[in-house]
C-alpha cells in the first residue's frame, strides 16, 4: 500500500473517534504545570496492551483525552505489531539521557564568605530575616536621584534599585542601592557591602549559586503566621514581619544578577540588540487609516506606529514595526471577501509582520481569523466551520494543513475546503528530517527494542506519523506537554523505553531537564508529575532516546555569539525560549525560570508568560519597564504587541512601559544596517539622476 494513502487512511479513520473518545482512560491527578507545559495525562490503555488480532495496519487514530482545562489533545496512534526483538547497539543518530554530576561549587572570596556568614550560621528563618531588616535599617538611604528607571531590578514585586561605581583609583566597586520594601532593602544592603571593594574581575568571576547558598534565603518559605513578632526584632515599625517566601529568594537572585550586570557594564561594552518599546502614550482605540505604501512606506509606518505607542530602535525593529499598523482600505478589502465568501483564516505565529499586522486588525471586524501556534490552529479552525465558515485558508507549511485538514475530519465538517498558499510545497526543515532514512533508521530501532514508545513532535506531516505508526507505538506531543507526555509515558508503561523525535533541540532540552529533575528534591518532581520521584528519574535515564539530526531552522540562531550576549547583557530581563531552541538558550531560560524570570514552552505559553507578567506590573502601584527577551522567532511580536496594547488600553495606565528583545545575530544587525543605508543611497542617486 502506497504510504501517502496509508497516512491518509489514518487520518480518515480518526474520524470515527473523535467525540466518542475512543479508548479514553482516566485522566491522571492534575496538578499546577510547571516549565510552562500541560499537566500529565494518562496513556489509552489499548496502547498498554495491544490487540494485534483485532487491528489491521491502518488502525484508526484515537484522541487521548484531555483535562477539561486544556485545549490541546494529544493524537495517539496504535501499534499493531506486539512483536519485541531483542535490543540492538543504539544506532549513531540516538541519544541517551545520563545522569551528570554536579561539581563543587568554587571557593567564594573572603570577603563574601565574612558578609554573609552571620546567614550562614543563623538556625532559623527567623533569625535571617532579623538580619535582612538589621542591615535595612543600617544602609544609607538611597538619594531620589538615583531612583531612576535605569537603576531599577526587573523581577521584583516591589521597588528595587542597585548602583554600581568604580575607584578611579583603586579600581575597585562600590555597590549601594535600595527598596520601597524593608526585607528587600535587605537584601541589596547584604550583597552590597559582600560586594563591594572586589575588583571587576573578581566580581564577574563569582558563582552566583555559591552566593545564593550562603545567603540562605531559598529556606525562608514560612507563611506569615510563623515570621517573628516585631518586639524580636530591632526598631519595630509595625506588629509583625512581612511574610518571607520562595519568592524573597528569587528576589535576592534577581537582585544579585542586576549587581553583576552592572559590574560587567563598566568594564565591556556589548552589541545591543534591536528592540520594540511598547507604552501607552496617545495610543488610539483603532488603528488609524493610513496612505498605500511606497518606497517611503516603511519609514512612515514606523512613524505612525510611535505615536500610537511603539518606538522601534534599530533597523531590524524598525522593519517589524512597519506593519502593526496596516492599511485600514485594505483590511476592510479583505474583511469584505472573507465575509462574503464565508472563508475563515488559520495563521502561525511566525507569519511574517505584514500578513499578521493586517490580519490582526481584520480580525477586529470578521471573528474567523485566527493567530496561532500550529495545534491551536485547526482548533480555531474546527470553531471556523461551526461558525458557517465554507472554506478556511491556512498560512502556514504543508504538516500545518494537513493537520488542519485530519482535525476537520475528526470533527466531522469533511464538506469544509481546506486551502494552501502556494501550489509548491511549502516545506520544513524539521518535517523534512522526519522523512529522511536516518529517522526510518531510528525507528526501526525503536521498533527493535522491548517496550518501545516513539514521542513524535506534532509539527511533523501524516506520512511521518503513518511511517511511525507502522513500526512502533507512537503519540503525537506539542512543546507545551512533551515534558508530561515523556514523564506519563514512563509512568504508566513499565520498563519502557521512550524515544523522542524529530527535533533535536527539543530532544537534547528534554534529556537535560530530566538529568535536573534527577537531582531535585522529591517534591518539586511531584509537582511536575505526581507519580514520580527523583530516584524514578534517575531510573529512567538511560531509557530515554532522542534523534540527534533534526532541527527547526527557524530557532537554530538561538546559539552561539547571540546566546553569548544573551547571558552578558541581558541577564536582568525575562527570558523567553521555545523548547526549539539550542541548549545554551534553553539553559539560560531556566535558569531566569528559576528566578521568576523566564519561560520555555510553546508559543502560547510565552505569549501567556508576558500576558502574566504585564498584567501583575498593570495590579502594583508603581510604575515601571518591563524587558522580555524573544527567544523564538521574530514574527510573534504582532500578537504580542496587540496583546500588551489591549492590556495597557484596559488598564488606562501610562506608567508602563514593555520592552521586547529581538535577539538576532550581530552581524544580521549590520547587515540591516548596511540594506537600509544602501536602500537610501540607491533612492538619492535615482531622484538626482
Amino acid at each position: 500500500m502506497d504510504v501517502r494513502k496509508q497516512a491518509a487512511g489514518h487520518l480518515n479513520g480518526a474520524s470515527s473517534c473523535g467525540k466518542k473518545h475512543v479508548g479514553r482512560v482516566q485522566a491522571a491527578p492534575h496538578r499546577p504545570p510547571t516549565f510552562g507545559f500541560m499537566g500529565p495525562q494518562a496513556l489509552p490503555q489499548h496502547i498498554l496492551d495491544p490487540a494485534p488480532s483485532a487491528l489491521s495496519p491502518t488502525s484508526a487514530t484515537t484522541v487521548l483525552s484531555p483535562l477539561p482545562s486544556r485545549r490541546h489533545p494529544q493524537r495517539m496512534h496504535h501499534h499493531h505489531n506486539s512483536r519485541r526483538r531483542a535490543s540492538h547497539t543504539p544506532l549513531m543518530h540516538t541519544h541517551t539521557a545520563a545522569v551528570e554530576e554536579t561539581p563543587l561549587s568554587p571557593q567564594l572570596h573572603p570577603s563574601i564568605l565574612e558578609a554573609l556568614a552571620p546567614f550562614a550560621k543563623a538556625p532559623s528563618a527567623r533569625e535571617r530575616m532579623g538580619l535582612l531588616i538589621k542591615a535595612a535599617r543600617s544602609m544609607a538611604p538611597l538619594p531620589d536621584s538615583a531612583r531612576t528607571q535605569s537603576n531599577r531590578v526587573i523581577g521584583c514585586t516591589a521597588q528595587v534599585w542597585v548602583t554600581v561605581s568604580q575607584d578611579q583609583g583603586t579600581g575597585r566597586l562600590n555597590f549601594g542601592g535600595g527598596s520601597d520594601s524593608e526585607l528587600s532593602a535587605g537584601v541589596v544592603a547584604v550583597l552590597a557591602n559582600a560586594l563591594s571593594g572586589l575588583t571587576p574581575d573578581e566580581v564577574l568571576q563569582l558563582d552566583k549559586s555559591a552566593i545564593m547558598q550562603q545567603l540562605a534565603l531559598a529556606s525562608l518559605t514560612t507563611p506569615a503566621a510563623t515570621a517573628p513578632p516585631a518586639s524580636d526584632l530591632p526598631s519595630p515599625s509595625s506588629s509583625a514581619t512581612p511574610p518571607m517566601t520562595r519568592s524573597r529568594a528569587a528576589a535576592a537572585a534577581n537582585i544579585l544578577e542586576a549587581m553583576l550586570l552592572r559590574a560587567r557594564s563598566l568594564v565591556r561594552e556589548y552589541p545591543r540588540f534591536p528592540s520594540l518599546l511598547i507604552s501607552a502614550g496617545d495610543m488610539p482605540e483603532q488603528p488609524q487609516q493610513q496612505e498605500p505604501s511606497n518606497n517611503g512606506g516603511a519609514a512612515a509606518a514606523a512613524a505612525a506606529a510611535a505615536s500610537g505607542g511603539l518606538t522601534p530602535q534599530g533597523a531590524f525593529a524598525e522593519a517589524q514595526a512597519a506593519y502593526l499598523e496596516p492599511n485600514m482600505a485594505e483590511v476592510l478589502a479583505l474583511v469584505h471577501a472573507l465575509s462574503t465568501k464565508k472563508i475563515g483564516v488559520v495563521a502561525h505565529f511566525y507569519m511574517d509582520p505584514q500578513v499578521q499586522g493586517v490580519l490582526s486588525s481584520a480580525a477586529e471586524h470578521w471573528p474567523h481569523i485566527a493567530i496561532s501556534d500550529s495545534l491551536v490552529m485547526a482548533d480555531a479552525a474546527v470553531k471556523m466551520a461551526k461558525g458557517g465558515c465554507r472554506a478556511v485558508c491556512v498560512l502556514g507549511v504543508d504538516f500545518m494543513s494537513e493537520n488542519v485538514r485530519a482535525i476537520l475530519d475528526e470533527a466531522g465538517h469533511t464538506d469544509v475546503q481546506v486551502y494552501r498558499m502556494s501550489p509548491l510545497s511549502i516545506g520544513c526543515s524539521l518535517s523534512e528530517a522526519a522523512e529522511s532514512e536516518d529517522y526510518i533508521r531510528y525507528l526501526t530501532e525503536a521498533s527493535r527494542t522491548p517496550n518501545s514508545l516513539h514521542v513524535v513532535y506534532i509539527n511533523t506531516s501524516l506520512y511521518t506519523k503513518a511511517i511511525a505508526d507502522s513500526l512502533v507505538p507512537t503519540i503525537t506531543c506539542t512543546s507545551s506537554n512533551v515534558v508530561q507526555t515523556t514523564l506519563q509515558a514512563f509512568a504508566q508503561v513499565p520498563e519502557a523505553t521512550v524515544w523522542y523525535g524529530p527535533d533535536t533541540y527539543m530532544g537534547a532540552n528534554l534529556a537535560q531537564l530530566l538529568q535536573w529533575l534527577a537531582q531535585m528534591p522529591d517534591e518539586e518532581v511531584q509537582a511536575l508529575h505526581p507519580a514520580h520521584t527523583a530516584a524514578s528519574i534517575r531510573a529512567l535515564l538511560p531509557r530515554f532516546k532522542y534523534f540527534d539530526n533534526g532541527s527547526c531552522i527557524v530557532h537554530h540562531i538561538f546559539g552561539g555569539e547571540v546566546c553569548e550576549i544573551v547571558r552578558e547583557a541581558y541577564s536582568d530581563a525575562y527570558l523567553t525560549a521555545h523548547f526549539e531552541v539550542p541548549g545554551e538558550m534553553f539553559t539560560l531560560a531556566m535558569e531566569a525560570k528559576g528566578r521568576g524570570m523566564g519561560v520555555v514552552g510553546s508559543t502560547s505559553n510565552i505569549l501567556d508568560f508576558i500576558a502574566l507578567k504585564v498584567s501583575d506590573a498593570l495590579a502594583r502601584p508603581h510604575g515601571e519597564r518591563l524587558k522580555f527577551v524573544l527567544g523564538t522567532e521574530s514574527g510573534m511580536i504582532t500578537s504580542i504587541v496587540r496583546k500588551v496594547q489591549s492590556l495597557l488600553r484596559a488598564s488606562g495606565r501610562r506608567d508602563v512601559d514593555v520592552e521586547i528583545v529581538f535577539p538576532v545575530n550581530p552581524s544580521a544587525i549590520t547587515t540591516a544596517q548596511q540594506q537600509t543605508s544602501s536602500r537610501s543611497s540607491s533612492r538619492s542617486e535615482s531622484s538626482n539622476g
